[in-house]
């Protein structure tokens, strides 16, 4: 019934034309035809995967006894687990993922796109790091004969911190430049403000308006934010600058942004005044 290929090792066997799949003697195991391997993920959802010869039959691979088996048990949002087994016997192997959404240092919101409003929905709690700056003011400028005045705007406020921070969703918007103005009289007027850019319920302050009259002023520049959640680090938690002015044809300058040229105070002239530039928000995880 048996055909021997070595001292050890028995060919398939066969009763008549019939497959024995194991063969017993006594109580010992001395053939089995086949094997088979299960992987019983967590989540139950996973995928598993084989490499290998063999059948496979949604969780579980078939093959004969010693055969070189590779799984990979993989899910979105979670690691992947993979290794390689030789399969002598059946046999289940519980893997467990573990839930990690994100890798250190990835952007998951970045705009500086101003009226952009979003919710940001965080997965998991750890370590964010969010820049948060606001709209700059306008600049105004009058064109009154040739008496020209101008008064820049102020630049937006912003912050630069590492927050630990719950799983949850967060508001966030980045705010607007204000409008620029232009005057046909003395008596001038002001710009626009620029708009508040928020992460949850911190928000840095948009500058103000350059005011453009007689007696012409530079926008004031966007109050100091308001931060309330616990920080870890601080690289940046500042007022926005104030617009300049000037009593003549010149330019006056728009606030210096607090961060790269985001939040800038517009230009105030008396007949080419600029729209203050926008705020800019980014979302980056640092890890647990």
């Amino acid at each position: 019934m048996a055909v021997y290929l070595g001292a050890d090792k028995i060919a398939e066997l066969y009763l008549g034309s019939t497959k024995i799949g194991e063969a017993y003697y006594g109580s010992t195991l001395v053939y089995r035809s086949a094997v088979t391997l299960t992987i019983n993920p967590t989540p139950a959802d996973a995928t598993v995967t084989f490499t290998g010869q063999g059948t496979v039959s949604g969780n579980s691979i078939t093959v004969s006894p010693n055969t070189s088996v590779t799984y990979t048990v993989s899910k979105a949002d979670y690691t992947t687990q993979s290794a390689t087994v030789t399969v002598t016997a059946n046999q289940t192997i519980n893997v467990t993922l573990v839930y990690a959404p994100y890798t250190p240092n990835q952007v998951l919101y970045e705009s500086s796109t101003g009226g952009a409003s979003s919710t940001l929905n965080i997965k998991i709690a750890g370590k964010y790091q969010v820049i948060c700056i606001a709209g700059g003011g306008g600049g105004a400028g009058t064109a009154y004969s040739t008496a020209h005045r101008a008064g820049g705007g102020g630049s937006g406020s912003g912050f630069n911190c590492i927050f630990q921070l719950s799983a949850g969703g967060y508001a966030v918007a980045v705010g607007k430049g204000g409008a620029k103005a232009t005057f046909s009289t003395m008596a001038g007027g002001t710009a626009g403000t620029g708009g508040d850019s928020r992460f949850g319920t911190c928000y840095s302050r948009g500058g103000k308006g350059g005011q453009a009259s007689k007696n012409p002023t530079g926008g004031a520049g966007g109050a100091a934010p308001t931060l309330t959640y616990t920080r870890t680090t601080t690289t940046l938690n500042k007022a926005g600058n104030a617009g300049g002015n000037v009593s003549s044809t010149k330019t006056a300058s728009g606030g210096a942004a607090v961060y790269s040229s985001y939040g800038k105070g517009g230009n105030g002239h008396y007949s080419n005044s600029v729209n203050g530039t926008a705020g800019y928000v980014k979302v980056i995880y640092k890890g647990a």
